[in-house]
């Protein structure tokens, strides 16, 4: 363990600090970008009228931001559905 933090220190005094934490954030923002796809094809799996609109579809049509809470649309549906499905024989 010793062996590693001298030589992270010995790349920290070459490299410069500031050189060192921007390759850092590059590498740290490359890993949440790749969880934050993952997260996106999942969730477009497990529902289906989930996406994420730009920001400028947001601006012509507002309403189209409840896509992006994962199941809400299908909840909305069922509630606005169900009040007129008949369910009397």
């Amino acid at each position: 363990m010793a062996g590693f933090a001298v030589n992270l220190f010995v790349l920290l005094d070459a490299l410069g600090a500031e050189l060192f934490l921007l390759c850092f954030a590059v590498g740290a923002r490359m890993h949440v970008r790749t969880l934050i796809e993952r997260f996106r094809k999942y969730m477009e799996r497990l529902d289906p009228y989930f996406f994420v609109p730009s920001r400028y579809q947001v601006v012509d049509c507002p309403a189209i931001s409840m896509h992006t809470i994962p199941g809400y649309i299908s909840l909305y549906l069922f509630v606005v559905c169900f009040p007129s499905i008949s369910v009397d024989a």
